[in-house]
């Protein structure tokens, strides 16, 4: 409910009268529905309110498509490509009704001899590149400028102890990629640079475009998934050593100290040490703040279900980061999760499955419900659908994620104490190239891909409102449900409209504060959704 309530905020400018009614609907549909409506309800509204203080854009900025003399230091982890760096910040130096929020592209040729770090200050004159409109579900993006080889630049490098710490972790991160690509053929090295270490620039542009053809993309970023496996992977490390104590003192150990809790505990420093070395990704930060509110609850003997820990860390997250709401990755997380939770109110998904047969067909369920949650949103964006997601990943997953990538970590380990052993290199490269023929093998079948006319939005909107309702409302019986949001979901993807949706503000803000709303423009923006 306060992801929905952030979410409609951000299109509150297009359509002022029709989220007031789209709220007002869905309260009284939860009270009519629920037995204890007022929560559900308090989030959704007080959610839409604190985005419309937080998110609601004051005023128009200009963008110029000349040069401009930029002075501006870098406020959040630099982003690495393949020709350069990507950075962001705030320019103090910026002219009269110039957007102050800028993305500056560093490229390699201009980059200093230390890593970029959040805190390093840079000025020169950049120049602006093509800026792509956004789609509906996002917001406008800062505008964006290069520095050419024939701009000037200066360079300022942060003093603080905490931008040492992170170009120390930078560095770290940029020795071991460079070890791999020593240690291994290019596109293993490729490969575990990406699951491992979050960074697909050794990665060949081939094997890139098979992941995204064969829909299983996510497994080259850092996410919640890898978080895990390597807090399980330290964890395990921990028990390890925990053994080769003298049984006497590890009895008395276990009695008088709840040792689970602190295996759980102990790996939460090597989480934020990773989370720092990798450049703290968005995905792995919202991963590391996730593990640490479970942390924190099992710590204070807080046992929640999976459902409840979803839902306090996801609200946490949102109040600390109102911006996450309108985050493409943040939200297909979200999706992924939000399944999981449908999966268990299927028809005997509570039910553990035992066995190799059950864990494959547990497995294999999630990842359609995933494939059939995110297809809609995906398809709109990117006007694409990738079918062979739906075969690929129960296969990918489980083989990439649950064998290579502790693989992985382990290699990460032994090149961090020393030499990696032989035995352990072979293993890593013959599953590495696995993963590899697999997701070319995929992204060759016929019609793994599938070009996609621009959907209509309204039923996209339909659609996750629905399926938003059918995780919060308890339905006794999860047919209906399940054959509403299968026709929403065809619908979706079968009808698309004759261009994309261009929608003006109804409401606006003036320079002298004034707010402003025409209806007329609102008629038109709910025409286009239609159109």
């Amino acid at each position: 409910m306060c992801a929905g309530g952030l979410f409609l905020s951000a299109f509150f400018p297009y359509f002022p009268g029709a989220i007031l009614l789209i709220l007002g609907g869905t309260t009284l549909l939860l009270i009519l529905l629920l037995k204890e409506p007022v929560l559900p309800a308090f989030f959704l509204a007080g959610s839409a309110a604190a985005g419309l203080c937080l998110l609601f854009p004051l005023h128009e900025t200009l963008e110029r498509s000349s040069p401009r003399h930029v002075d501006f230091c870098i406020d959040a982890q630099p982003a690495l490509s393949k020709n350069g760096t990507w950075v962001e910040g705030s320019d103090h130096g910026n002219e009269a009704l110039l957007p102050t929020r800028i993305r500056v592209f560093v490229p390699e040729s201009r980059l200093p001899s230390v890593p970029l770090t959040r805190g390093d200050c840079l000025s020169g004159t950049a120049t602006p590149l093509r800026s792509r409109s956004p789609a509906l579900f996002l917001v406008p993006s800062p505008p964006s400028y290069i520095f050419t080889d024939s701009d000037l630049l200066t360079f300022t490098p942060g003093s603080s102890a905490i931008d040492h710490l992170l170009r120390r972790s930078a560095e770290m991160e940029q020795r071991l990629a460079q070890t791999l690509t020593a240690l291994f053929p290019e596109d293993t090295a490729g490969l575990l640079s990406a699951l491992v270490l979050s960074d697909t620039r050794f990665l060949p542009s081939k094997n890139q475009e098979d992941f995204r053809v064969a829909g299983v993309s996510h497994l080259l970023s850092v996410s919640g998934e890898h978080m895990t496996l390597l807090a399980l992977f330290l964890g395990s490390a921990f028990l390890l050593l925990l053994r080769t104590m003298p049984l006497p003192l590890l009895r008395t150990l276990s009695v008088h100290l709840p040792l689970s809790r602190i295996v759980l505990a102990s790996t939460l420093p090597f989480l934020g040490l990773y989370t720092l070395m990798i450049g703290s990704p968005p995905a792995a930060v919202r991963a590391f703040l996730g593990f640490s509110l479970v942390t924190l609850l099992n710590i204070l003997f807080i046992d929640l279900s999976f459902e409840e820990t979803l839902g306090l860390s996801t609200l946490i997250m949102l109040m600390a980061f109102p911006s996450l709401a309108h985050s493409l990755s943040f939200l297909l997380s979200l999706l992924a999760l939000w399944s999981l939770v449908a999966v268990t109110r299927l028809p005997g998904g509570a039910r553990k499955r035992e066995g190799v047969k059950g864990l494959l067909l547990q497995s294999f369920t999630a990842s359609l419900v995933i494939v059939f949650v995110t297809a809609p949103l995906l398809g709109f964006l990117f006007k694409t659908a990738t079918p062979s997601g739906i075969v690929s990943n129960p296969l990918m997953v489980p083989l990439a994620g649950d064998i290579l990538l502790p693989l992985g970590f382990t290699d990460l380990a032994m090149l961090l104490s020393g030499s990696l052993p032989f035995p352990l290199w072979v293993a890593t490269n013959g599953l590495a190239h696995g993963v590899l023929g697999l997701a070319g093998g995929f992204a060759a079948l016929p019609a793994s891909e599938i070009s996609l006319r621009p959907l209509r939005p309204v039923f996209v909107f339909v659609f996750y409102g629905a399926f938003v309702l059918f995780l919060v409302i308890p339905f006794r019986s999860m047919r209906p449900s399940l054959l509403f949001l299968a026709l929403l979901f065809c619908v979706a993807l079968a009808t698309s409209s004759s261009r994309s949706p261009s929608l003006a503000r109804a409401l606006s803000t003036a320079e002298t504060g004034a707010l402003s709303y025409d209806p007329s423009v609102e008629r038109q923006n709910i025409f286009h959704l239609f159109r």
